[in-house]
């Protein structure tokens, strides 16, 4: 007997073939450091850069935990890996950060897909006061 497929779940099989495949790593992907550069916060100018900036220092501001995305250099993490994952006082979150006018590549809506799909909280944001708003905490 063939299985029927509704929308969601081509979306939920697409993103799980799609995160097998990226969990391969890269021929030249350098070695992660754990140490943080220090922070030269630029004025904003809507540049996606300048909003990783402003998130981070929130985050700091209010003494959330992340993990960051370098944005200067290839990816050494699995292609499609959000931008932050960000714990606040109540919650979890994978964020995704685009500049006004741009989307998600294909695999990063793939993984937001499935993170999704895995009950978390996953958001695209294009400004700091959107990222602050999905994330709901003052």
């Amino acid at each position: 007997m063939s299985k029927i497929w509704t929308p969601e779940g081509i979306d939920l099989h697409n993103a799980r073939v799609l995160a097998g495949r990226l969990r391969k790593p890269l021929p030249d992907a350098p070695k992660a450091s754990n140490s943080l550069p220090a922070l030269d916060l630029p004025s904003f100018d809507g540049l996606e850069k300048d909003i990783h900036a402003k998130i981070i220092e929130e985050c700091g501001k209010r003494g959330w935990y992340f993990i960051h995305s370098r944005t200067d250099k290839r990816t050494t993490q699995a292609i499609g890996t959000p931008d932050f994952v960000i714990a606040t006082f109540t919650a979890v979150w994978f964020i995704e950060v685009k500049r006004k006018g741009t989307k998600p590549t294909r695999e990063q809506a793939a993984i937001g897909i499935f993170l999704k799909h895995l009950g978390k909280n996953h958001a695209v944001v294009y400004s700091v006061e959107e990222f602050l708003s999905i994330v709901g905490e003052k």
